[in-house]
């Protein structure tokens, strides 16, 4: 799809959805503070975007349908099932409204001054500014999930042909289970936006060292501050694996930065309380601590459980010996067809796409992996120490369905790489066979 076209398309959803407004309450002052915020956002779209990218198509594509997708929910399921597609928005929606009132000096701090998530804040101060209106926050979303496509584009830019980079920022946009997590008012999006801002940077480190790079690098971070602090420890042991199997001859540069970062990160993973989100606060054993919130995970939706009996794990032993299974289900669950409720079946066409684009996203593993490309390891060890980590805590289908999403902009990177270099083979074969 062209630019033009796309643009053409985003233009036609917003008329639609200003036509819309006449009929439906708070969607038009939505659609006009999704409009400011997504104007600059084009703008610094046409400034990064380079020869066969496509990046402003993609941001505005992918813009479109978090957009469409968010109006739909809110306005045609939500009158009648409210928090359907996740039960957390009301929480959301009531701290945020509890937020702007301690913004307006009605009431004192909700939370008795202690930390507030990202999109609570931003939640509240859209409250604050513009009245009690959910969709304002929940737009806003949708033009930092359409930035969560365009990344991944950038991402793979620094890794791969332009032909991969464009083709994963396509697969980025319209994955069904990153347009749903972007079109609904929850912190999964600007987490996940959070950490590719962070290993953007890196990556543009691990070429070049340079401020812009270093002050990306932390912008991520802080990001993932405000809403998983945890996640910082899943960035930082992915930079410093991914600087010490680079794999060049800057040894000493790299154990140098390496040195520099880890102190750096540390004292933010200390000053945000990552090392306590992580594992909880309290005594015992991290043992101890994982079973409370393995538990934790499975009690919040006994429907969606996952059988935690397969292996026993109160040793550290079982733990280690529930990665593997942890790892079948934090990739290929929900399962198809196997659960009973509207979510359950809503997925099984995404899992049966995502088992069909299993093939391909080995198969571009092993190549990468084989290349050993310079920032392509700290995007590897980011993907296994995340989907381990979530793997052994979380318990709950519906959980891992919504975590999944925060890595799969690596996977996707690795289909499209194999994807077009199948095409490209494919073509040669022909033309081949055409020249004899």
């Amino acid at each position: 799809m062209t630019t033009r076209n796309a643009l053409a398309l985003w233009l036609t959803l917003c008329v639609l959805l200003g036509a819309s407004s006449l009929v439906l309450d708070g969607l038009g002052l939505a659609l006009m503070a999704g409009i400011a915020v997504a104007a600059p956002s084009l703008w610094l779209c046409s400034r990064l975007d380079r020869p066969g990218l496509s990046l402003m198509a993609i941001f505005l594509v992918a813009l479109a349908l978090r957009w469409g997708v968010c109006a739909g929910i809110n306005y045609l399921v939500y009158e009648t099932r409210p928090g359907l597609f996740a039960p957390d928005e009301i929480r959301y929606d009531y701290s945020g409204w509890m937020y702007c009132l301690y913004l307006e000096g009605k009431i004192p701090h909700p939370w008795d001054g202690g930390a507030v998530t990202g999109v609570i804040r931003l939640t509240g101060v859209s409250y604050y500014l513009l009245g009690h209106n959910v969709m304002v926050p929940k737009m806003i979303i949708g033009v930092l999930g359409a930035w969560s496509a365009a990344l991944t584009a950038l991402m793979a830019a620094r890794l791969f042909p332009a032909a991969v980079a464009r083709r994963a920022g396509w697969l980025a946009a319209v994955f069904p289970s990153l347009v749903l997590w972007s079109s609904v008012l929850m912190k999964d999006t600007t987490s996940l936006v959070g950490a590719q801002l962070a290993l953007l940077g890196f990556l543009m480190i691990s070429e070049r060292f340079s401020l812009p790079a270093l002050v990306l690098l932390f912008l991520g971070v802080g990001v993932i501050s405000y809403e998983r602090p945890y996640e910082i420890i899943f960035v930082a042991l992915a930079v410093s694996a991914g600087l010490l199997v680079q794999g060049d001859r800057r040894l000493l540069r790299n154990s140098a930065l390496l040195v520099a970062l880890s102190m750096a990160l540390f004292l933010v993973i200390k000053r945000s309380g990552g090392d306590t989100a992580a594992l909880g606060e309290g005594g015992g054993s991290i043992v101890d601590r994982v079973a409370i919130l393995r538990a934790g995970y499975a009690s919040a939706n006994v429907g969606s459980a996952v059988n935690t009996q397969i292996v026993d794990t109160s040793s550290a032993g079982g733990l280690l010996l529930w990665i593997p299974i942890g790892l079948v289900y934090f990739f290929l669950a929900p399962f198809p067809f196997t659960g009973g409720s509207i979510i359950s079946l809503a997925t099984s066409p995404e899992m049966l796409l995502l088992y069909w684009m299993v093939p391909s996203a080995w198969r571009g593993l092993r190549a990468a992996l084989k290349r050993r490309t310079r920032g392509f390891m700290a995007l590897f060890f980011y993907l296994l120490i995340s989907s381990v980590g979530w793997s052994i805590a979380i318990t709950n289908v519906g959980t891992i369905y919504r975590y999944r999403a925060q890595i799969l902009f690596v996977p996707l990177m690795l289909i499209a790489a194999d994807q077009v270099r199948r095409r490209e083979s494919g073509a040669a074969l022909s033309a081949s066979r055409i020249g004899t």
